[in-house]
């Protein structure tokens, strides 16, 4: 028997949890985007400044160079893909409890109902 009163708390709990889920995945990744815009200055800088001969050894020593903000922008990702999957766990927990919540009414019109 499916517990109505746990189906109500999380119906009343989970839309608020879902918001707070939300905004931090939200701030993460305005991390993860703020990581990104300085490993791509810092890449552009390192190629502008370089006296490499090619193109092939700018790129090297750019990214060598960027080698501090590729490992922020890595890890601002991660972080932005952890809040997010947290995100998709309120929305599947509150997306069920809606189904439970459904099923268990039609179950309770179809007895009233003699079915």
């Amino acid at each position: 028997m499916i517990d109505l009163n746990k189906i109500r708390e999380d119906l009343v709990a989970l839309p608020d949890m879902k918001r707070k889920q939300a905004l931090i995945a939200v701030e993460k990744r305005k991390k993860m985007d703020e990581a990104k815009l300085r490993l791509d200055v810092a890449i552009g800088m390192a190629l502008s400044t370089s006296n490499k001969a090619n193109a092939t050894e700018k790129k090297a020593f750019a990214v060598n160079q960027s080698e501090k903000e590729a490992e922020e922008h890595i890890k601002a990702k991660y972080k932005y893909e952890i809040a997010n999957a947290e995100f998709n766990f309120v929305d599947d927990k509150f997306i069920s409890t809606r189904k439970l919540a459904s099923l268990e009414e039609k179950m309770m019109n179809s007895n009233i109902s003699g079915f």
